[in-house]
C-alpha cells in the first residue's frame, strides 16, 4: 500500500490518491462536493439531495442521460450518488482500463448538468416519492428526530431531505443558481483508489472540466462562511424527550442518545467508537449480551458514534415488544425492562469502568473489521475523500490501513473511563420513542427512570 498522494490545481480542484492492496484491476472513483443540507436556507431545505438527482438527468455532451447509463453498463461499471447533511458525493467503480472514461463522464455530469426544466419537474416528483418511502420507515423517522434533538438550534438539526420540505415545490431559478454557485472545482475533491499511476490520473483529470473550468473560483466557499456558526453548538441541557405516535405498532422503537465531541477531537472520537463496540455491535458486547442473550428482551441492539463540525452523537438503537419497555401500569418491578437495563448498565460503566478483557476484545474486533473492509476499496476511497474535504490538511491524513495503529491501539483503560464520565450524563442525554400511543408511558414515568442515571 502506497502513501496517500495529493494535488491541488490552480482552480482549487483536489485529487487524493492511493493504490489498493490488491492487484485486481478495479478502481474506485468518488467526487466529493463540499455542499450539504447544512448549507441550504430553510427555503431550500432538501436542495442538495435534489441536485444530486438532477446530475443524473443529462449534461451538455449527453443530453439524454440514458446514453451515459448505457455507457456505464457497457463497461460493467457501478455508478451512484449520495448526499447527507454535510456533503454530497458521486461514486464510480470500474475496471482500471476505464478510469479515464469514467472521470470524463463524472466531470460532465457534475459541472455541466443541463437542468432541463421538464426533467426538473419530473425529478421533483421522483424525489417526493423517495421521501415518502423513507418517512414510512420507523427507523429512519426515529433517527431524524433524534438528530433534531441533539443538534437543536444548528443547521444539523434538519435532515438531509424530508417529505415536509416538498409541500411547496422548488423554485427552478433558485435551485439552478445554488447549483451553479456551489458545483465548482474549488468546492470539490476527487478521491481515487486505483492501480493506475498517480501521474496518469492527474493527466486524465487535466483533460476534463474539473481542471479547465476556472470561473466562479471564490475566495471562500459557502461552508467557510458558515464555519464559525457551525462550530458553536449549544449543549442540549437534557434529558430531552421526543415521542412520535404510530398507530397500531405492537413494538417500541427506541433511541437513547448522548451529545459528544466534534470531528476535530481525534482522541475522544475514536475512544467513543471503541466504547460503542464495548457496549453494543457484537454478541459479546455488554448491552447485547444482557438484553438479547441473558434476558431475551430484544432481537437486536446497536450503537453508532458519529462526529461533525457541530459536535457529535452516540446513539443506542433498538426495537422490542412494548411490554418490555419500562415498568408502569402495575407491571412487575421484579421483571427486567429495556430502558432501565440500559441506564443501569451505563451507571455500572461510569462507576466501575470497563475491564481490560473488554478493551482487548473490542480492539481485536475493530482491527479485524478494518482489515475486512479493506477488501472493498470503496471504504478507503470514501475515507480519503471525506478526510481531505472535511479537514483540508491532506498531509495530516492517517491512511485507512493505519487507523487502528494510530488511533485505537494506544487507547488506555483510564482514557476510556474518563470519556464515559465526560459524555454520558443526563445533561447530554435525549430519549426518542416511536410506538402506538397506548403503549407509551407518560413523560413523568420516563423522566423517573432516566433520573436514575448516576451523573
Amino acid at each position: 500500500m502506497t502513501k496517500l498522494k495529493h494535488i491541488k490545481f490552480p482552480n482549487g480542484f483536489q485529487i487524493i490518491y492511493q493504490t489498493p492492496n490488491s492487484t485486481t484491476p478495479i478502481s474506485c472513483i468518488q467526487v466529493f462536493c463540499n455542499i450539504g443540507n447544512v448549507h441550504a436556507t430553510k427555503e431550500l431545505n432538501g436542495v442538495t439531495h435534489f441536485i444530486e438527482h438532477m446530475c443524473f438527468n443529462g449534461n451538455k455532451k449527453h443530453p439524454d442521460f440514458t446514453d451515459v447509463l448505457m455507457d456505464y453498463a457497457n463497461i460493467g461499471a457501478e455508478y451512484n450518488g449520495l448526499s447527507n447533511q454535510r456533503l454530497t458525493y458521486y461514486t464510480v467503480k470500474c475496471q482500471d482500463i476505464y478510469v479515464d472514461k469514467c472521470i470524463q463522464y463524472m466531470a460532465e455530469e457534475l459541472l455541466n448538468s443541463l437542468f432541463d426544466h421538464k426533467k426538473f419537474k419530473k425529478e421533483e416528483k421522483v424525489v417526493i416519492e423517495e421521501n415518502v418511502r423513507y418517512s414510512d420507515n420507523p427507523v429512519n423517522l426515529l433517527d431524524d428526530i433524534t438528530k433534531m434533538l441533539l443538534y437543536e438550534n444548528t443547521r444539523f438539526e434538519y435532515p438531509t431531505d424530508n417529505i415536509s420540505y416538498h409541500k411547496t415545490l422548488f423554485d427552478y431559478k433558485k435551485v439552478l443558481d445554488f447549483y451553479k454557485a456551489n458545483y465548482v472545482p474549488s468546492n470539490m475533491v476527487l478521491s481515487i483508489v486505483t492501480n493506475t499511476s498517480f501521474a496518469k490520473v492527474v493527466s486524465m483529470v487535466k483533460k476534463t472540466a474539473f481542471y479547465k473550468v476556472r470561473h466562479n473560483l471564490k475566495e471562500s466557499s459557502l461552508h467557510d462562511q458558515l464555519s464559525a456558526y457551525l462550530l458553536t453548538p449549544p449543549l442540549i441541557a437534557g434529558p430531552k424527550f421526543k415521542v412520535n405516535h404510530l398507530h397500531k405498532l405492537s413494538s417500541i422503537f427506541l433511541n437513547v442518545a448522548f451529545q459528544t465531541c466534534n470531528q476535530y477531537n481525534f482522541k475522544d472520537k475514536y475512544i467513543l467508537k471503541l466504547i460503542s463496540n464495548i457496549v453494543c455491535n457484537s454478541y459479546t458486547s455488554r448491552l447485547t449480551h444482557l438484553l438479547r442473550e441473558k434476558y431475551g428482551l430484544v432481537y437486536g441492539i446497536n450503537s453508532t458514534s458519529e462526529n461533525t463540525e457541530c459536535g457529535g452523537d452516540f446513539i443506542i438503537n433498538t426495537q422490542f415488544d412494548a411490554e418490555h419497555f419500562i415498568p408502569y401500569r402495575g407491571h412487575s418491578s421484579s421483571k427486567k425492562y429495556v430502558l432501565p437495563t440500559i441506564i443501569k448498565e451505563f451507571n455500572n460503566l461510569i462507576k466501575n469502568g470497563v475491564t481490560q478483557k473488554e478493551i482487548t476484545l473490542s480492539k481485536n474486533n475493530i482491527k479485524g473489521n478494518i482489515l475486512l473492509k479493506m477488501v472493498n476499496i470503496d471504504e478507503q476511497t470514501n475515507y480519503n475523500g471525506e478526510e481531505c474535504l472535511l479537514h483540508q490538511s491532506p498531509e495530516t491524513i492517517v491512511p485507512y490501513e493505519k487507523i487502528y495503529d494510530v488511533y485505537y491501539h494506544p487507547i488506555t483503560k483510564t482514557e476510556i473511563n474518563e470519556c464515559l464520565k465526560k459524555y454520558f450524563s443526563l445533561k447530554r442525554m435525549s430519549v426518542c420513542i416511536l410506538g402506538d400511543k397506548s403503549h407509551i408511558p407518560p413523560l413523568k414515568t420516563l423522566l423517573f427512570e432516566c433520573n436514575k442515571f448516576i451523573n
